[in-house]
């Protein structure tokens, strides 16, 4: 979480690609009962819902609005009226319009349609960053974007650890065709403490619309020390390394001297809710004359003394604290 040790990669205003702006989600019709403001350089691509309006022919018109709404397939086409399936992928929306006008005139049903299309929902160019960032969400792409400039809108991620890029593709039909579903290929992992210092610039990644960026949330593990020592407590454990009994019981400040650490008890919980206790001698280990071995998350470790005789006595002063842990 950000605020256990998460440096943010912040980057200035000016930093930022003006072609990229953020978006909300889109439900319904728009306020004003148009369609999205119109942007000339926009490309309609595979998803997006266009509003398509013809003047004076009834089959363009739904029961409360003067025009009809079609999604590009994923093969980048559109069904009209009166005109049937129309390829659009790569078209500006002034192109469409004069697409969809020629197609009227051919047909003999206008001398002059007037024609009006515009962008009801942005979806093909709409890429989304998810998980541990500063501002998830979906953000619209007007031009070409990477990895970095998406990072960059999200106000910053963790400096190192691996998030991944999901990418939905096109499935084919048992021809060869466009069957019109998609699927997620597998996932890309990537290094984001490489990336960020620019020694793999190769996973700076061209993004495509659709593109789904994941930040896991790195949440830390605790361990426990309890008994006779001098600091008894939860401890968080270190990030990217081993901790070992030893050093565990240090970080606790060790047996006091009344502990008897020869009879400590190790409690250990599976994957699967199981638990074992241990009978550890960790005054052996501590000496060098025993092998160390490695704290697992949620550990406690218990070293039995005149202040805590038995391991429910010294157990109990953790329920509160693990109940949180469980509950975060």
């Amino acid at each position: 979480m950000f605020a256990t040790g998460v440096i943010w990669l912040m980057l200035t205003a000016a930093a930022l690609p003006q072609e990229a702006a953020r978006v909300e989600t889109q439900t319904g019709q728009p306020a004003s009962g148009q369609a999205q403001a119109r942007d000339p350089n926009y490309r309609v691509g595979p998803a997006d819902v266009l509003s398509v309006r013809v003047i004076g022919v009834e089959a363009y018109k739904q029961k409360t609005v003067p025009w009809i709404d079609v999604t590009v397939s994923n093969s980048g086409k559109v069904s009209l009226p009166y005109i049937g399936i129309l390829n659009v992928a790569g078209m500006s929306v002034g192109q469409v319009e004069q697409e969809i006008a020629r197609h009227l005139r051919e047909r003999e049903l206008l001398k002059d349609p007037q024609v009006t299309v515009g962008v009801q929902a942005y979806r093909s160019n709409t890429v989304y960053i998810l998980g541990e960032v500063a501002q998830a969400g979906q953000y619209y792409m007007r031009d070409e974007m990477h990895v970095m400039d998406l990072v960059a809108l999200s106000l910053g991620v963790p400096t190192e650890g691996t998030m991944y890029l999901y990418r939905r593709i096109p499935v084919e039909a048992e021809d060869g065709e466009d069957s019109g579903d998609t699927r997620l290929a597998p996932a890309v992992p990537i290094d984001i403490q490489q990336l960020a210092a620019g020694n793999r610039p190769d996973l700076n990644l061209k993004l495509q619309g659709g593109d789904i960026l994941y930040v896991p949330f790195n949440r830390p593990n605790y361990y426990f020390v309890s008994g006779d020592v001098l600091n008894p407590g939860s401890f968080e454990m270190p990030p990217r390394r081993d901790l070992t009994i030893s050093e565990a019981l240090a970080f606790a400040g060790g047996p006091s001297r009344t502990a008897k650490a020869s009879k400590g008890i190790l409690v250990r919980y599976d994957g699967q809710g199981g638990r074992q206790e241990l009978a550890v001698d960790f005054q052996a280990i501590l000496e060098g004359k025993k092998p160390n071995f490695q704290v697992m998350p949620n550990d406690i470790i218990f070293v039995p003394g005149s202040q805590s005789k038995t391991l429910a006595q010294g157990f109990l002063r953790f329920l509160p604290q693990l109940a949180l842990i469980a509950l975060w």
